[in-house]
């Protein structure tokens, strides 16, 4: 990751003969924070630098002042893209081969998860390629690609064309699952960043955006939260996904957050990571998705607040079926704290280590699998012992 200290000059004259140069791409706030996990993996290597550059779009809103807050220096798009380079890592599964570049493409977040197709007969189903081995796995004549994925459930029948050879995949579990469940151990120095007493119930409120997101169709619910649970027992975060924060309609957001503070419910701010606010909490409230299970794969009692029942889908797989199927959800005619009880009664040990299998099929090996995909794109054996990975830091700013 390059030091905040350095200049775009310093970047572009980097040595050919010595270092291998990555591009990272970040399409959004959220692709930007695990791209950034990636990023510590390959820090203590001298031998790479990294290229962060945001990609021209409205979803790139508020990356700058992401990668500002993660102390990297950042190259403007045209400029980023004009350099050598070597090798770039990205998160879109959309024309990889544009940068005709290797590259190597992140798992998608759990909460995405979808039932492998069957391949149709003209079709070859892609190669599955241990990340340790080296060599690229990719057909002559033709721009490497290694698509990553953090469960065996996720390799699955692309659309290409007939005749076509689709990306190999290498399966290297889920880097934000790993850091979870070592950060949940810090879970007391989260709690005091974000100024929750040991005495206090932290429960989470996780929106995602739109129409359909938790704080349109339940604007309601924070003062309902404020109100039904005691101050004295209760502290509530909210977490908006950052395409709330940066998205046009962020006057209203501004308009409904200033209502909605209170001394018990607070706004975490879109550059505060969401997971040590998670790794803190208590209980978490909100739709199916990432966060949801994550949560309940990390020991987390969950409230569901979809406004359709979770659907399973049509895979034979044992780890299709989500985890959440049958999770308490939430009403607006009854108690909040006798529904929070009912989560905490709904959790077992069972349910979370189902949670647990549908996220990842490596568990625990996110990074060294991680880092060993990549230095096989870049035809590079990793240096030294395998990473370490940390837990992730204390919230800087406040909820």
């Amino acid at each position: 990751m390059p030091d905040k200290e350095e200049s775009k000059s310093d970047i572009a004259k980097t040595s050919r003969r010595t270092v291998k140069r990555v591009l990272v791409p970040v399409l959004s706030v959220g692709v930007g924070q695990r791209l950034l996990d990636v990023a510590e993996l390959l820090d203590p290597d001298p031998g790479l630098r990294l290229v962060f550059t945001a990609v021209p779009s409205t979803t790139a809103n508020g990356v700058g002042g992401l990668l500002r807050a993660a102390g990297v220096a950042a190259l403007a798009w045209d400029e980023a893209v004009g350099l050598r380079r070597d090798l770039v890592i990205t998160s879109s599964h959309d024309h990889p081969r544009g940068f005709d570049t290797p590259t190597v493409v992140i798992p998608d977040p759990c909460g995405r998860r979808r039932p492998p197709r069957r391949p149709h007969a003209d079709r070859q189903a892609p190669q599955v390629l241990d990340a340790r081995v080296a060599g690229r796995g990719t057909r002559s004549g033709r721009t490497p690609v290694l698509r990553l994925a953090a469960h065996s459930d996720d390799v699955r029948t692309p659309d290409t064309p007939a005749g076509d050879l689709p990306d190999p995949v290498a399966v290297v579990g889920d880097l934000t699952f790993d850091r979870l469940l070592l950060s949940r151990r810090h879970r007391d120095t989260y709690r005091a960043a974000l100024r929750v007493d040991p005495h206090h119930r932290l429960v989470v409120v996780v929106s995602t955006w739109g129409a359909a997101s938790l704080i349109s169709r339940e604007p309601e619910l924070l003062h309902r939260l404020a109100v039904e649970l005691p101050e004295e027992r209760y502290r509530v975060a909210v977490l908006l996904h950052p395409a709330a924060w940066f998205s046009q309609d962020v006057h209203h957001l501004n308009a409904w957050m200033t209502t909605a503070r209170t001394t018990s419910v607070q706004i975490v701010d879109p550059f505060t990571q969401w997971r040590p606010v998670v790794a803190g909490a208590d209980l978490v409230i909100g739709a199916h998705g990432s966060i949801a299970l994550y949560s309940t794969g990390m020991g987390l009692p969950v409230l569901l607040a979809d406004p359709k029942p979770v659907r399973t889908t049509s895979s034979r797989s044992p780890h299709a079926t989500s985890p959440l199927a049958g999770a308490p959800q939430l009403r607006r005619g009854t108690p909040l704290p006798d529904q929070l009880d009912a989560a905490e009664n709904w959790h077992t040990g069972r349910i979370r280590h189902r949670a647990a299998r549908h996220v990842t099929s490596a568990p625990g090996q996110a990074g060294r699998l991680t880092l060993a995909a990549i230095y096989r794109m870049l035809d590079l054996t990793p240096p030294g012992p395998a990473p370490m990975l940390t837990p992730v830091r204390a919230p800087r700013r406040m909820i």
